[in-house]
């Protein structure tokens, strides 16, 4: 990037996940039976970034991350079907968390090499 030139950008990601294992617990009417964990997981990105120029090598960038994550689960009998457990888990749960997640702070120097050019870059976390 040119020295004196700044670019703001607007990027997003995310990954879904749904997951089951077998467990035994203590069902509402049924006592303590085997039981399936039917859990689904959602974790979604949108980046802020603020890129600057600094020299015709050197530049730097802030990136603000603004994170939600998305857990839901049911318990189900051996035959498939929703159960209420007596005692809720406190390890699942069904929630949504979100807020701006560690900023990072980056630098990058780049080389050019005919008309290819490589850029490194390097940076750390602010928690």
């Amino acid at each position: 990037m040119p020295p004196g030139q700044f670019m703001l950008r607007l990027g997003w990601l995310g990954t879904y996940v749904q997951t089951q294992h077998p467990d035994f617990a203590d069902v509402v009417g049924q006592g303590t039976i085997p039981i399936i964990h039917d859990q689904d997981i959602a974790i979604t990105e949108a980046r802020l970034s603020l890129d600057a120029g600094l020299t015709k090598r050197f530049s730097a960038s802030l990136v603000v991350p603004f994170r939600v994550v998305s857990t839901s689960i049911v318990y189900r009998n051996g035959m498939g079907m929703p159960v209420e457990l007596a005692d809720p888990n406190i390890h699942h749960r069904n929630e949504t968390l979100t807020g701006i997640a560690d900023p990072i702070v980056l630098g990058a120097f780049t080389y050019a090499l005919g008309d290819v050019r490589f850029t490194a870059r390097g940076g750390l976390s602010i928690p």
